[in-house]
């Protein structure tokens, strides 16, 4: 849960930490950029850790390492010192997810994995559900280093509660660690993402980085193909249930997660409300994926998986139509939380039942292999679409309101008449954004009808492709 709290309390801090830290969009952005990649960093040794030293030594030490990062972007005393902080924490915190599917999926037979995964569930419920209103409440309350200092406790606790409760760990494997998939595969999301998300670029050095990116991508799947031991066992993405699941989850989970940012930037800077008011927002959308995660993993044993992922694009597509279709200056809050709720609830039906598909027919290190895909595939989609939604607003808002000083940064500085000169152009540049949003999970719909298997298959141990 601490890892999905501290994505989410984050998201409404945004806009005080540009105010308080003199920092604009594009920089603060990167304290949830960072973060993401160092995730990613750290993500792909979660099978190859666990081998070597066992899940439960694995998953305290990372638990320990993410503690740490905490304090220290506490104690932060500008942004470039807080984004460091936040390295530290996402490189702890990247192990922490598949480490955890591993310990809970450990000897339960395939049919039953979708009960499991629903246990999983419920820090996704938890998360959302507290960490914004959390994190509104303690900025306005206190200060915004509380909401990092927050996630202390809860990650020591859990430390010391799976250093007790958990199955001891076996002899471990020495396997060498694949430092070259690892210099291939780092280098690619940073760059990839710089060209995303940094608008200051020209244009064309932006385009470059993405195009190295990808190309550094390819070369880290032709190098895992190769090696004897490679850091991600990429032959199981040729397996029609794992790649339709990595396309799906992308797609979706970058207009998801990288559209997170948008209500607590309506709320606070284009109509000047508290960040708790954001916070307070958020506690539909949460409720209503956290709720349906759980019907949603239990229905994914039962009915094939493209069917419940396909009807929860088709929902969040609904709630994403709609959000762009009632926004304006001076929509009704409630309004809008319904619209975001639906959004959410869809959401629900996709994330989990779609991991699960995924790795359901998988055992050993395939299974460790294949959980850390998912997150990985999860974690680079948020990291693109965080970069790219904030670029996107960016330039939207420098081209609907092209007179307003240091673009989005300085509304944020607006009050009173000021803001409401401008509202109608910032809404209209939001508006657009959220269109890309609809576009992505409108693509992900069709993906999702067209490629997803259309029977579950019988477990299998070896990696190959469904026919």
């Amino acid at each position: 849960m601490c890892i999905v709290l501290d994505t989410t309390i984050t998201v409404v801090a945004v806009p005080v930490l540009m105010r308080e830290l003199d920092a604009s969009l594009a920089t603060m952005q990167w304290t949830t950029t960072a973060y993401i990649l160092a995730l990613v960093t750290t993500l792909p040794l979660a099978a190859r850790l666990s081998t070597r030293y066992g899940p439960r030594r694995t998953y305290v030490a990372a638990m320990l390492v993410f503690a740490l990062g905490s304090v220290l972007a506490g104690l932060a005393s500008g942004p470039v010192t807080l984004i460091a902080a936040r390295v530290v924490q996402g490189l702890g915190g990247g192990l922490v997810n598949p480490v955890a599917m591993m310990l809970l999926m450990r000897g339960v037979p395939a049919a039953q994995r979708g009960k499991v995964a629903s246990l999983l569930g419920l820090p996704v419920l938890l998360g959302p559900l507290t960490g914004p209103v959390l994190s509104g409440w303690l900025i306005d309350t206190w200060s915004w280093r509380a909401i990092f200092f927050i996630t202390v406790p809860p990650a020591l606790l859990a430390a010391v509660l799976v250093r007790r409760l958990a199955p001891p760990d076996g002899a471990g494997t020495r396997e060498p660690v694949d430092v070259r998939g690892l210099a291939l595969l780092l280098p690619a999301s940073v760059i990839t993402v710089l060209g995303l998300g940094e608008a200051a670029l020209p244009a064309a050095l932006r385009l470059a980085l993405i195009a190295a990116g990808l190309g550094l991508m390819l070369g880290f799947v032709r190098h895992a193909r190769t090696t004897s031991a490679p850091l991600l066992r990429v032959a199981l993405l040729w397996r029609r249930s794992m790649a339709s699941s990595v396309v799906v989850l992308v797609l979706f989970g970058a207009a998801y997660f990288g559209s997170m940012l948008l209500l607590p930037t309506y709320v606070q800077v284009m109509r000047g409300d508290s960040a708790l008011t954001a916070g307070s927002m958020s506690i539909p959308v949460a409720l209503a994926t956290g709720l349906m995660m759980q019907v949603a993993t239990r229905l994914v044993d039962r009915v094939e998986p493209w069917r419940i992922v396909a009807a929860g694009l088709t929902v969040s597509l609904a709630g994403a139509v709609t959000l762009a279709v009632v926004l304006r200056p001076d929509t009704s809050y409630v309004v809008l939380m319904a619209a975001s709720a639906v959004i959410g609830l869809g959401a629900g039906a996709v994330i989990l039942p779609a991991m699960t598909a995924a790795t359901r027919d998988l055992d050993g290190a395939d299974l460790a292999s294949g959980s850390s895909v998912m997150g990985l595939a999860q974690q680079l989609a948020s990291a693109f679409g965080t970069a790219a939604v904030t670029a996107l607003l960016a330039a939207a808002v420098a081209w609907r309101a092209p007179l307003l000083d240091d673009g989005l940064e300085g509304a944020a500085r607006l009050s009173g008449p000021a803001r409401a000169d401008v509202a109608p152009d910032l809404v209209d540049a939001q508006r657009l954004t959220q269109l890309a949003v609809v576009l992505l999970i409108g693509t992900a719909l069709v993906l999702a009808l067209t490629l997803m298997p259309r029977a579950s298959r019988p477990p299998k141990s070896q990696p190959q492709e469904d026919r």
